[in-house]
């Protein structure tokens, strides 16, 4: 099969799974107790109003009726009202998803990269002190909720030693850099405004270690795994008779082979943390798209509940095909699978 036809089929797939995801969003959001437009109208809201904005917001329609228009209005990039913000859910998106695929960029930085050097590390080290002092630890981050990491930091770093800030994104004292991102350090970077830099990426270091300690320790595990199943091969033992040093062989010809099972995990991790920075979002006040999500569902705003979910959705979905495009890259034996 060609990587062209490779790439079409996994496109089809993501559509037909992202199709399938939103009738289950709309029915779910739907189901949930509470009437959404009396929530919105608020409990003094006399009763002929509250049926005019239900049959606004078609509540009295069938289910299929109900997703008919909302899924005419979001092909179009309507997502409807939220009825907490009062404003077109679409532009809440646009406003708040900055500061939380800034978070979980670092988030994945930092995890990809001592992931794989740990992981790297592990397997060349294999059970000596250092590599059991990697696992054990690789154990206990992987078994620690990301909401008690991010209280832990927390409380060490924002009120006992008083090191990092504490909440937001940005020192009050310091003005954000004019928007072109929406991610501060990417436009303070485009501004030249190091001093907003090195302010926001005071920020992001709680929140960004709560949510990368977890896949940091899940990554190194797996790439320790597969260095090790690969270390044993026929082309491993050719390379050391050739007199090749030990560290040429472990980055050079070991480490591509083995690290295809943890770009397949970085990938859905990196997806996942949109859905794991819900807690953390609210615990270091990080005025993301994941804090409005909370809200949303606090509130019942159908809307902006099915507009979040839709967007962590299309992320998994496109990293996902991502990975499979790598992935079908680095083994091109995967392709090969295909036409069986």
């Amino acid at each position: 099969m060609s990587f062209v036809s490779y790439f079409a089929r996994r496109v089809a797939h993501s559509i037909l799974i992202l199709f399938g995801l939103s009738i289950l969003t709309f029915v779910i959001a739907r189901v949930m107790p509470g009437d959404p437009a009396r929530m919105a109208l608020g409990a003094r809201a006399p009763k002929d109003v509250v049926l005019e904005w239900r049959e606004w917001m078609h509540l009295d329609d069938p289910f299929y009726i109900q997703y008919y228009y909302w899924m005419r209005d979001a092909i179009h990039g309507d997502l409807g009202m939220s009825l907490r913000t009062r404003r077109n859910v679409a532009i809440d998106i646009k406003t708040f998803l900055p500061a939380t695929m800034e978070l979980i960029l670092f988030a994945g930085m930092l995890s990809a990269t001592f992931g794989l050097m740990l992981g790297v590390i592990s397997a060349r080290y294999r059970n000596s002190l250092i590599d059991n002092t990697i696992r054990v630890s690789a154990y206990f981050a992987v078994a620690t909720p990301q909401f008690v990491v991010a209280i832990f930091l927390l409380l060490l770093f924002g009120y006992v030693l008083q090191v990092l800030p504490t909440m937001g994104r940005l020192s009050g004292h310091i003005p954000p850099p004019p928007t072109v991102t929406g991610m501060i350090t990417v436009d303070s970077i485009i501004k030249l405004d190091f001093r907003a830099f090195f302010d926001a990426l005071r920020h992001l270091i709680m929140p960004g270690i709560a949510l990368a300690l977890g896949p940091a320790a899940q990554e190194a595990r797996i790439t320790r795994s597969s260095m090790l199943d690969n270390v044993e091969k026929d082309y491993v033992t050719a390379e050391r008779c050739q007199g090749i040093p030990e560290r040429v062989i472990n980055l050079k010809y070991l480490l591509k082979p083995s690290v295809i099972a943890t770009v397949s995990i970085i990938g859905l991790q990196f997806a996942g943390s949109l859905g794991g920075a819900f807690v953390v979002e609210v615990i270091f006040g990080w005025p993301g798209l994941s804090s409005y999500g909370t809200n949303a569902m606090l509130n019942k705003d159908l809307n902006a509940i099915s507009g979040v979910t839709l967007v962590i959705g299309v992320a998994f979905m496109t990293m996902n095909l991502i990975v499979d495009v790598i992935v079908a890259y680095l083994d091109p034996r995967i392709r090969l699978r295909e036409e069986e």
